[in-house]
């Protein structure tokens, strides 16, 4: 008795095909008297008892009709369902919740971290370096202070990993330099394994790049214990920017109207950009932007890029736009611009944003290809005193006019910038060595006398921190350069492969040839460390690239954004074991910081008006598992 007492007190059941089905109802007991409300089917020759009764009071449904299609069809497929399962179900497990969706959130955020932690960690202890980047964003909406860090790495198979570590609250209020450094390194703790204290060799094994602002790169900040490389990308931004920007100045206390620093140094072109920013003001203001194609786009004050583009809008359908204008009779807001200038100015412009797309891209190397833009913006700021044909950006050559005196002194102003604020470090010179297409002629990118042999103590310091643990005697055996080791013209006759002599130690070994091995065995690491990079330094040096080699890195670049060269070095790691490894911790550096614009983007993307009370710590989840959710494979 006691036992069909409890029974009663449970949920009813749906007996169906001898399994059991838990269906929401009333907490009343299921008794012999309501039976006769029940539903007898026969499924598969068995009895089907169905609480029809304790189904309608719990939905209402005594005062409503049950006959619609639509129902009906609800309801078998909550049969179904509980027919097909194989254990109880309760409706809760079948329909996802806010709750049940940030728990899943939580769980896949939590193994994916720890997966993450163990390829990191592995990494440091691998003696391998990897880049960083920083950087604090307020979210507009919920003004609430974002600090965003991501992590570059190359993976012993050359791949480039660039990892989103954290997009969470910035805990202090003031955003010092002292204050990012703590928070920094509390965020990258957890990552580096048996270093904890960042007390340990890891500093040395991690690179910084952010923008030049004095909290990032100040003396009491990051660069005081990590090594810290310049957003080559911001620095294109600040000098284009900074030449061609409305800013304003406070005078007697109040704020002045924005307006242009250097106007008096080419007010034509100054003009020409007023012009154009009120003619898309018209346009959109009227309606008539829905008419143009393509459409005619207003400068975003807080990007450089968006000049480039609203002249752009304007200038590839120049008399398009005129006569769509001059039909509403307001052909005087095209007239005004002058059309050879605006064409020349987006010319201009043009180099710039071909610089930053390759310098900002960070799912590939870049930092090989900053001293290669650095030439070629240098060079974009001669000036022209004749006709000269030039390619767009669709690649067709354009015949155009000398320059005018305005874009002359556009360029003057512009260059004087990058001299200033664009500087190359051997950082820089040492990733473009690394590149076998670029060392023939590292001595035609204009590069400073000092920076060559620092650049090559960078390389020689980290092949040294890099190399192998469990280097062998058989290991160390690089080949030195020889005429058989270039690739070449033709020969008359083949050379024989000069291999790395072990008498060669001379201050450490015997002149007894029987004695070579013992006396090479007894040489101090460090000494023979020293040797076999300055001899595997040597044989790269005199090393160059095949034909097949230089198209192989051409369609790798062209085909997967990049990679080529890392394909290269894998390629070769057999052969300069020590100097591939440096090539994997230097290449891994990235030229710009631009992978936390884009981080800030997507957390504007996703705390939207109607997504406002987002915590930042769920914001923190969804912004890791978007970088690194390929981890689950």
């Amino acid at each position: 008795m006691e036992a069909n007492a409890e029974r009663r007190k449970q949920r009813p059941v749906a007996k169906v095909e001898g399994r059991m089905a838990t269906v929401s109802g009333s907490p009343r007991s299921f008794d012999r008297r309501e039976r006769g409300d029940c539903v007898r089917r026969q499924v598969s020759d068995r009895e089907d008892w169905v609480p029809a009764a304790q189904f309608r009071v719990a939905c209402g449904l005594e005062r409503r009709g049950t006959h619609g299609e639509g129902f009906q069809s609800l309801l078998q497929t909550v049969l179904d369902i509980g027919v097909a399962s194989k254990n109880p179900i309760r409706i809760k497990d079948l329909l996802s919740d806010e709750v049940t969706v940030k728990r899943a959130a939580v769980k896949t955020y939590q193994t994916i971290r720890q997966v993450l932690i163990a390829e990191l960690q592995a990494h440091f202890q691998d003696k391998m370096y990897a880049g960083c980047t920083l950087d604090i964003w307020t979210e507009p909406l919920t003004s609430i202070a974002y600090m965003s860090v991501t992590m570059h790495y190359i993976d012993v198979d050359f791949k480039h990993n660039a990892r989103t570590l954290q997009v969470d609250q910035f805990p202090e209020v003031s955003h010092t330099a002292v204050a990012i450094l703590k928070t920094f390194k509390q965020c990258i703790i957890p990552f580096t394994g048996e270093f904890d204290s960042m007390n340990g060799p890891v500093k040395e094994q991690i690179m910084i790049t952010t923008d030049h602002a004095s909290n990032n790169c100040g003396e009491d900040g990051l660069p005081s214990e990590f090594q810290w490389n310049g957003c080559a990308d911001h620095s294109i931004s600040t000098c284009v920017s900074f030449v061609l920007d409305k800013r304003t100045s406070i005078v007697n206390g109040k704020k002045s109207k924005p307006y242009y620093q250097f106007y008096a140094n080419a007010p034509a072109v100054f003009d020409m950009l007023d012009n154009c920013k009120a003619l898309v003001t018209y346009v959109k203001r009227v309606g008539l932007n829905k008419q143009l194609t393509p459409k005619l786009k207003q400068a975003v004050a807080t990007r450089w890029v968006g000049i480039l583009i609203m002249t752009n809008s304007i200038d590839c359908e120049f008399e398009s736009h005129q006569e769509t204008l001059t039909l509403r009779h307001q052909e005087q807001k095209m007239d005004v611009i002058d059309r050879s200038l605006l064409h020349e100015l987006v010319l201009f412009l043009n180099l710039f944003q071909i610089a930053t797309k390759e310098l900002e891209a960070f799912k590939n190397p870049t930092l090989h290809m900053v001293t290669h833009w650095g030439k070629v913006l240098l060079e974009h700021y001669d000036i022209v005193d004749e006709e000269h044909v030039v390619k767009d950006k669709d690649g067709v050559k354009v015949t155009l006019p000398p320059d005018s005196k305005d874009l002359v002194n556009i360029k003057d102003l512009i260059k004087d910038q990058i001299l200033e604020k664009f500087m190359l470090t051997a950082l820089h010179v040492a990733a473009t060595y690394l590149d076998p297409r670029q060392k023939p002629i590292i001595s035609e990118l204009e590069i400073e006398d000092e920076l060559q042999p620092e650049a090559i103590a960078i390389i020689k310091s980290t092949m040294v921190q890099n190399s192998p643990p469990t280097l062998t005697i058989d290991d160390k055996r690089p080949v030195l350069p020889t005429a058989c080791n270039r690739h070449p013209r033709k020969r008359k006759r083949a050379a024989i492969p000069v291999v790395f002599p072990r008498r060669c130690i001379n201050d450490f070994s015997s002149n007894d040839d029987d004695d070579d091995q013992d006396d090479i065995d007894s040489v101090p690491n460090t000494a023979t460390l020293e040797i076999l990079v300055i001899a595997e330094l040597q044989a790269y040096e005199a090393f160059t690239l095949s034909k097949s080699e230089k198209r192989m890195m051409k369609e790798t670049d062209e085909g997967t954004s990049g990679t080529g060269i890392l394909l290269w070095w894998k390629s070769k790691a057999s052969t300069w074991l020590i100097l591939a490894r440096a090539a994997r911790s230097i290449l891994a550096v990235p030229a710009s910081s631009a992978m936390l614009e884009n981080n800030f983007s997507d957390s504007g993307s996703t705390v939207s008006k109607k997504r406002n009370q987002l915590k930042p710590s769920t914001v923190n989840i969804l912004m890791f598992l978007r970088s690194n959710i390929d981890l689950t494979k």
